[in-house]
């Protein structure tokens, strides 16, 4: 089996799901973490190989679904969600590979406020070693960006 583990923001589950398919059968990931996924609660992944655990936020009726954390996990590899108290959009599972491992996605829409806490928060949830992946807005001269936000300072401090 590989060990790949891929990170995405897919802006938008369904409506990339096609090329989602093509990067499982290409790479044969352990798992995928996904942001802004775009879904609603009744949304049933129909794959033999792979399961979808995620955290969405709450649509109101009539209204599309919007933002979305998930993880998408081998079936064949033994995992388990770790349930999470925080107010981000997050999951996170515990895989049992040769050496355990925590994975947790995230996705912080440019317009949601946070603090460094709150990640700190987030991160003292999870068994270690942890490996955090997602969309957090944030923008650094740390990585490459022209200009630092705050969400980026926020992250790197």
């Amino acid at each position: 089996m590989a060990s790949n583990i891929i990170q995405w923001n897919c802006l938008g589950f369904r409506a990339n799901y096609e090329e989602i398919e093509l990067l499982l059968k290409a790479y044969e990931p352990v798992a995928v973490c996904v942001q802004e996924l775009l879904l609603s609660d009744s949304y049933v992944l129909n794959n033999s190989h792979y399961t979808l655990i995620s955290s969405l936020p709450h649509s109101p009726a009539g209204h599309r679904p919007h933002g979305g954390a998930g993880i998408l996990i081998r079936k064949d590899l033994p995992h388990s969600v770790v349930p999470l108290n925080t107010t981000l959009q997050a999951v996170a599972c515990r895989l049992s590979t040769c050496q355990p491992l925590t994975l947790c996605s995230i996705y912080l829409p440019p317009s949601s406020i946070w603090k460094h806490t709150d990640l700190l928060s987030l991160a003292a949830q999870l068994p270690p070693p942890i490996l955090l992946l997602g969309d957090f807005n944030a923008h650094s001269s740390l990585w490459g960006c022209s200009a630092t936000n705050a969400k980026g300072i926020e992250v790197s401090t």
